[in-house]
């Protein structure tokens, strides 16, 4: 088994990078080879097969070179038992909030929210939790008297996240139940609305398809179009996102060449 180095990781990334988007299934396959640790020769010789090394513009950027140095790192030593922060796993922890702090100042510029817009969201749905249909009104109550409110909590109808796009804004955010949205998870409303077991225990298709389309329409009567929000603003998270946990990776590199003799 052939040992790495610099310009091995040089052409590996080169390829990678030029050919990533238009020869998918190439770079994957490339990708599988680096990660199964195949000798530089069987990856040269792939290369070489496909004839699209080009050596001569350099890297565009080191995404592909911090992706697979920082897996051959993980890989040193038994990490079973520890912390996460100790095995070393936070890099998306780090970047996910990076990605959420740009939703939260992109809000601010489009129209954030204000307490009486998420009062107007109760009032639209009657008090109730879009979801499951649950009476909130003591509990929303409570919260607009400055009291506790164990049992709801302040939701994104549409996930703030780097695929989803969702914002601060008025058309997205709304009182729920607890135990529903802890439920919700990842999933889109609709999905959970539709398919969610309790949910679909208690309620007919009917009754389902209309919240999830009372929920439509309190987002097109706020203006608020996560499908436009997210065609924009999703590739550039996604690459917001890669950049940060990279950064974390080459400034850790950094420092470890002064640290280690």
């Amino acid at each position: 088994m052939a040992n790495w180095n610099c310009e091995d990781e040089r052409v590996a990334c080169q390829f990678y990078l030029k050919h990533k988007e238009k020869s998918k299934e190439k770079a994957d396959e490339l990708m599988t080879l680096l990660n199964n640790k195949f000798t530089i020769g069987s990856v040269r010789a792939k290369i070489k097969n496909y004839e699209f090394l080009d050596t001569g513009k350099g890297l565009a950027n080191y995404s592909f070179l911090s992706e697979f140095t920082y897996k051959q790192l993980l890989k040193k030593g038994s990490k079973k038992g520890l912390s996460k922060a100790a095995r070393g796993i936070q890099l998306g922890d780090v970047a996910n909030a990076a990605v959420r702090n740009v939703l939260t100042i992109l809000s601010i510029h489009i129209g954030d929210i204000s307490a009486d817009d998420v009062l107007d969201a109760s009032v639209y749905f009657d008090y109730k939790c879009p979801y499951t249909g649950r009476d909130l009104s003591s509990e929303i109550k409570a919260k607009a008297n400055g009291e506790k409110a164990p049992n709801i909590v302040l939701d994104h109808i549409v996930p703030q996240n780097r695929e989803c796009c969702g914002l601060n804004v008025k058309g997205n955010l709304v009182w729920v139940d607890k135990e529903a949205n802890g439920r919700k998870g990842g999933k889109s409303f609709d999905e959970f609305i539709l398919t969610d077991d309790k949910i679909v225990s208690s309620t007919t298709p009917g009754e389902r398809q209309a919240r999830v389309d009372k929920i439509k329409a309190y987002q097109n009567a706020c203006g608020y179009d996560p499908k436009k929000i997210a065609k924009i603003a999703s590739q550039m998270l996604e690459d917001h996102y890669k950049k940060i946990e990279n950064m974390q990776v080459e400034a850790a590199a950094e420092i470890a060449k002064k640290i280690k003799p």
